[in-house]
C-alpha cells in the first residue's frame, strides 16, 4: 500500500480526535491570552501524523507503537505552534518570553467560534455556580476546561512537582463531583 494510501486511513482514523486536540490547545493558548488559531494546531498535528506514519514505516525496528510516537509528535507539534508566536525580549535585564503576534485577536475569531460561543458560554456558568458551592473543585473543573493536564493542575494548585496517586485521585473526586452536580 503506498504511503498516500496509508496516510488517508490514518488520517480518516484520527481525524475527530485531531480536531478536538487542535481545539483545546487553542482554547489553552486563549486562556494565557494569546490567539493561535485552530487551524494552526490543526496544521501541525497533521504534518506530525505525516511524519509519523513516514518514519515508522521506513524504521521497522522501531521500539514503540504508532500511536505513541503520533501522541509525541502532536505534543512537539503544539510546542513548535507555540514557538511560532514567541518573541524574546530583553525587559529590565531580564530574558521574558513574549507572545506579541498573538496578543491581538483575528478580525474573524467572533465568526469563526460562533456555533460553540453559546455552549461554551452555558458550560462557563455552570462551571462558575459550581465554583461558587466547592472552591478548590471549581478552580480544578474550570483549569481542565481550559486543557490543563492533571500534571499542570497538581503543580499549580497542589505546589507539588510530583504527580502522584493523591493529586490524580483529587482531580478524579473533582470531575466526579462535577457530574454529580450536573445531574443534579
Amino acid at each position: 500500500m503506498p504511503e498516500e494510501q496509508i496516510y488517508l486511513k490514518v488520517f480518516k482514523t484520527f481525524q475527530k480526535e485531531i480536531e478536538k486536540k487542535a481545539l483545546m490547545a487553542s482554547i489553552r493558548a486563549r486562556s494565557f491570552n494569546v490567539y493561535i488559531p485552530t487551524q494552526n494546531f490543526n496544521s501541525y498535528f497533521h504534518e506530525a501524523i505525516w511524519t509519523s506514519i513516514r518514519d515508522y514505516l521506513r524504521n521497522s525496528d522501531v521500539e514503540y507503537g504508532f500511536q505513541q510516537i503520533v501522541k509525541h509528535r502532536i505534543h512537539y507539534a503544539e510546542v513548535h505552534a507555540w514557538r511560532d508566536y514567541q518573541n524574546t525580549s530583553n525587559y529590565i535585564g531580564k530574558r521574558r518570553t513574549q507572545y506579541i503576534s498573538g496578543q491581538t485577536k483575528p478580525l474573524n475569531l467572533k465568526q469563526q467560534n460562533s456555533y460553540n460561543s453559546f455552549e461554551i458560554l452555558h458550560i462557563n456558568i455552570q462551571i462558575d455556580e459550581f465554583t461558587e458551592h466547592q472552591p478548590v473543585d471549581g478552580i480544578i473543573i474550570k483549569m481542565l476546561a481550559a486543557g490543563s493536564r492533571p500534571r499542570e493542575i497538581s503543580e499549580f494548585l497542589f505546589d507539588s512537582g510530583i504527580y502522584t496517586s493523591r493529586y490524580r485521585k483529587r482531580i478524579s473526586r473533582a470531575r466526579k463531583n462535577f457530574k454529580r452536580y450536573l445531574e443534579n
